[in-house]
């Protein structure tokens, strides 16, 4: 038995198509775990099972049988960004992002590295892919800003007029 993109099926490689080279004159049974499957000669798979194939000689009535086992690996990737919460201040201007847990990331801000700086309040978004499966997991930051300035008055005690060589008291 083969299989076109492989026995192993991921998020990147969804399905395969399993076939047995056969003379004319023959019938094929496929089985899935060992409940029928399939009479078809090259049948599209999408989970992971055993598959055994039964084939039958129409001119004769003798068979072959073979199997074939193909495995299913979807877990997505545990991706994380750090820090998960910041605040853009006067004094603090650009927030660094890491995300990790994943082979590839893609950010809603267009980067596509492990971290990115921001500027601007908002909630990023990483899309992390894995280099195993191909299978993808999101994460994100909300950025938060506080650049409200303090209130500055300045008052005079007694007042703005006064003589030379008198003081006057600014707060």
């Amino acid at each position: 038995i083969t299989a076109s993109t492989g026995l192993a099926l991921t998020c990147a490689n969804p399905s395969t198509v399993l076939s047995v080279p056969t003379p004319g004159g023959t019938t094929q049974v496929w089985n899935q775990n060992g409940v029928f499957f399939a009479t078809a000669s090259n049948p599209l798979v999408t989970v992971g099972a055993t598959y055994d194939v039964t084939v039958t000689n129409t001119a004769n009535g003798c068979t072959a049988t073979s199997s074939v086992t193909t495995t299913l690996d979807i877990t997505p990737p545990t991706v994380s960004v750090s820090p998960s919460t910041a605040t853009l201040t006067c004094t603090t201007t650009s927030i660094s992002l890491t995300a990790s847990g994943a082979g590839t990331y893609s950010w809603s801000n267009g980067a596509t590295t492990a971290s990115t700086s921001v500027t601007t309040p908002n909630t990023y978004t990483v899309t992390g892919t894995s280099a195993t499966n191909g299978c993808t997991a999101t994460a994100s930051a909300v950025i938060g800003q506080s650049i409200t300035t303090p209130d500055a008055t300045i008052t005079a005690t007694p007042g703005l007029t006064f003589c030379q060589g008198s003081s006057t008291v600014l707060t």
